[in-house]
């Protein structure tokens, strides 16, 4: 019985270590969270420069940047996100930048994005950086392109006139 009782309390003992180490690494780290953010405030000044040169009616209004760890249960994946606000006249955009620590992970994030709207549904976008989708409604529209572990958004006016030239010139700007 002192055996058995033994066994089991070590077997507990390796669980409990094993699920502690599994737990601390499945975080994200503090580097991984701090190259994110360097990578997607590089690219949001970026290309906050290439719409002030490009499209001088567009003012860039608003911005902010957070990040969180998902999911709630089971390893955690960082998710780093930069937010621009753009108005030109009655019109405006959005563009979110958002950075992951693997290729798979932005995938994965950029499909579930893409199921926002309730109005529309998202189709595939062709010959766009790795992989891309839009929706095109008469009152909005919206691309999401990603290119390695980057996907920029953006949400404009409907048409894809405004959203597609933010798109172009974000995405020679994604490969650095």
């Amino acid at each position: 019985m002192k055996i058995y009782i033994r066994s089991l309390a070590l077997l507990i003992l390796f669980l409990t270590i094993g699920l502690n180490a599994q737990a601390q690494n499945s975080q994200p780290s503090e580097e991984g969270y701090q190259l994110a953010k360097e990578r997607a405030v590089r690219l949001a000044n970026k290309l906050a420069e290439a719409i002030t040169a490009q499209e001088p009616k567009w003012k860039l209004k608003d911005g902010f940047e957070g990040s969180s760890g998902y999911p709630a249960e089971g390893p955690r994946h960082l998710e780093f996100v930069k937010q621009q606000f753009w108005k030109a006249g009655k019109y405006s955009a959005e563009i979110r930048i958002y950075v992951y620590e693997s290729v798979e992970q932005a995938s994965i994030k950029q499909k579930q994005h893409s199921f926002w709207s309730s109005v529309s549904a998202s189709r595939p976008l062709d010959g766009v950086g790795d992989e891309a989708y839009y929706i095109n409604y008469p009152y909005f529209t919206w691309i999401s392109v990603r290119k390695g572990s980057i996907v920029v958004a953006v949400n404009g006016p409907g048409g894809l006139t405004y959203a597609r030239g933010f798109i172009n010139l974000a995405l020679p700007l994604m490969n650095e």
